[in-house]
């Protein structure tokens, strides 16, 4: 018996590279909402904390005497997190909640290095993103803005600081856009911004003197940064001294101005909440909001909510659990599509702050 030896072709690999990978990531849909409890905390009493399952219903959260959450974060998969705005010892005293309820424990951190003589926790300067927690502490103008790292949130090594000068400082956040860590400050040249960029929360790069919109006078303003959909998006003061929104593909810019009539006075845009799609955006005071379904590109400015009576400012936004929540001063709205926004009853009790 004779055996015939037979070939087969077969067609070349197709070695695709880093530019199909990346094309795979930018057309990821975006991850679902987060689910879990909302968290409201950093109010004017600094021991008091809320947690709700819809927005509707709170219950009063469990904070020691003594405690505080200042800052506050939540990390999908495992809990919500927060430090209290002073140091004792050059320690950050760190609090946990697996569910945001009752069950807070509060640690104390390993002692800072390069704290300078007077430090702050930044109430936005906390964020988590690729598996790496960063916190923001201001030590004054001449002596900086430090930028600190954990894997555990217990043990924090510096890793970066920034002497801004004299000046407003605006509003420094932390921020993860899903690849890299953004901390928004002020920029070394007067009428500036400056963010601060790290993969890792390690390593750091400096973008400075970017122009949001050019001022004629007075210091630059700004609050908050979002992405989505491959744009940036600030809320903060225009040239005409209005609050506004500004959008752009790069964080070096060129930065466009897109609010319109979101635009205006102290009642113009501050905090961001997505659900995926439409992104709500709420102003600083007078329960004012616009929403955008085309990634900030334009915005729909619908009725503010009723005045409850109590004083509607501080406006602060998350998405969670199927529903838009808004905490003006201590009141809470909710909307399930970001368009209608229902007050609830009675208030929170306590201006908070801070919202998860």
């Amino acid at each position: 018996m004779s055996f015939r030896k037979t070939t087969i072709k077969r067609p070349p690999v197709q070695h695709r590279g880093l530019n199909y990978l990346l094309n795979l990531v930018s057309a990821a849909p975006a991850p679902p909402p987060a689910t879990g409890n909302i968290v409201a905390a950093g109010g004017f009493f600094p021991d008091g904390a809320k947690f709700s399952p819809d927005g509707i219903n709170w219950s009063d959260g469990l904070i020691p005497i003594g405690e505080e959450i200042y800052t506050l974060a939540w990390r999908s998969g495992s809990g919500y997190y927060g430090t209290k705005s002073g140091f004792a010892a050059s320690k950050l005293r760190t609090a946990f909640s697996a569910a945001g309820d009752t069950a807070w424990s509060f640690t104390d951190s390993n002692a800072l290095a390069g704290l300078g003589a007077s430090p702050t926790a930044h109430r936005d300067g906390l964020c988590f993103g690729g598996g790496v927690w960063i916190i923001c502490i201001d030590t004054g103008p001449t002596t900086g803005m430090q930028i600190y790292s954990s894997s555990d949130f217990i043990t924090w090594t510096l890793r970066q600081t920034i002497v801004y000068g004299t000046g407003v400082n605006g509003n420094t956040q932390a921020y993860w856009d899903g690849a890299q860590f953004v901390v928004m400050l002020r920029g070394s040249t007067i009428w500036t911004t400056r963010f601060l960029t790290s993969p890792d929360g390690i390593t750091w790069a400096d973008i400075d003197n970017v122009v949001l919109s050019v001022k004629a006078a007075g210091n630059p303003s700004w609050f908050f940064i979002f992405k989505q959909g491959g744009f940036y998006l600030i809320s903060g003061v225009d040239g005409s001294g209005t609050m506004n929104v500004f959008r752009s593909a790069a964080l070096a810019g060129p930065w466009s101005t897109v609010g319109g009539a979101f635009a205006g006075g102290s009642a113009g845009p501050y905090t961001f909440a997505s659900n995926g799609t439409r992104i709500v955006c709420g102003a600083g005071i007078n329960r004012k909001f616009g929403y955008s379904d085309n990634n900030g590109a334009t915005w729909t400015i619908p009725a503010a909510p009723p005045d409850p009576g109590y004083g509607s400012v501080n406006n602060r936004f998350t998405y969670r659990s199927g529903v838009f929540v808004m905490i003006y001063f201590n009141d809470t709205f909710v909307s399930a599509d970001g368009a209608t926004f229902t007050l609830n009853a009675p208030p929170l009790g306590d201006q908070y702050r801070n919202v998860v």
